[in-house]
């Protein structure tokens, strides 16, 4: 009777042991078709992959420029989605499902986000070797005219 309890208890566990992984087993499972699945429909006026890169990446620029000069822009009454929405010839409706279609796709929603990113550092170094030149112009001004006059012989 002893080796009975021990061989069954032995079996339970095993098979609590199976039933954990094939309940994780099944829970990835339903995790890999559901992200590779399309979860939300493709809306009709979905906004180009390409065009949405544009689209967020003035969006965050402009809002970059809100934070630094908010003033400016209420003086000179700009709205960050108005004008963007201007710019890109789209509303707010066709802008929302797009980016809500987008980000029902985990994978093509980090890959735009990634590209603006990306944009963004680049705009960044350029501005950044653009004031270093400027200020290495102004040094060198300065250099210039605190130097004695040549005089010619």
């Amino acid at each position: 009777e002893f080796i009975f309890d021990s061989v069954t208890l032995l079996f339970s566990k095993i098979k609590f042991i199976w039933m954990r992984k094939g309940f994780y087993l099944l829970a990835l499972s339903f995790f890999v078709v559901a992200c590779a699945e399309k979860v939300i429909k493709e809306p009709n006026n979905l906004i180009p992959i390409n065009k949405m890169e544009d689209i967020l990446y003035d969006i965050a620029i402009i809002n970059a420029a809100k934070n630094i000069n908010a003033e400016l822009l209420r003086k000179n009454n700009i709205g960050v989605m108005e004008y963007v929405y201007a710019k890109y010839g789209i509303d707010s409706i066709q802008f929302a499902d797009s980016d809500i279609y987008y980000a029902s796709i985990p994978s093509t929603y980090e890959a735009i986000y990634t590209k603006v990113l990306d944009s963004i550092k680049i705009e960044e170094k350029t501005a950044n070797e653009n004031q270093k030149k400027h200020n290495d112009s102004i040094t060198e001004a300065v250099k210039k005219s605190n130097k004695p006059p040549v005089l010619n012989k």
